[in-house]
């Protein structure tokens, strides 16, 4: 999980200085695998990225295009709040890779 990652990342390099978030500005099914695979997070090995690709399976079948842009800004806005409370963050690194992660990056209303 992304917790248990942070909290070795931050007991490793917390003291030893500031750390540096990236943030994936995930726009589709296709773009979420594509950074799951990227971090090494096998889906059929992990019941948390389970259950966030049938959220975005769900999402994307089931809404608009507009309302399903909506919900991966909120989606983003979301990790980007998880982000900025945790300890020794003091940077996040954006990764929108596509013109729509591009679009949704200038959206985001940041803390």
């Amino acid at each position: 999980s992304f917790a248990g990652w942070f909290q070795q990342c931050d007991a490793a390099f917390g003291d030893a200085g500031n750390l540096v978030v990236g943030i994936p500005c995930l726009t589709s099914v296709k773009n979420l695998l594509f950074w799951l695979e990227i971090c090494g997070v096998s889906v059929q090995g992990s019941p948390e990225a389970q259950a966030v690709v049938r959220e975005f399976e769900r999402m994307q079948e089931s809404l608009s295009g507009d309302d399903f842009d909506r919900f991966c800004l909120q989606h983003t806005e979301g990790l980007v709040q998880l982000a900025a409370g945790l300890p020794n963050v003091t940077g996040l690194h954006f990764m929108p890779v596509t013109a729509k992660g591009y679009k949704q990056l200038m959206q985001l209303e940041l803390p």
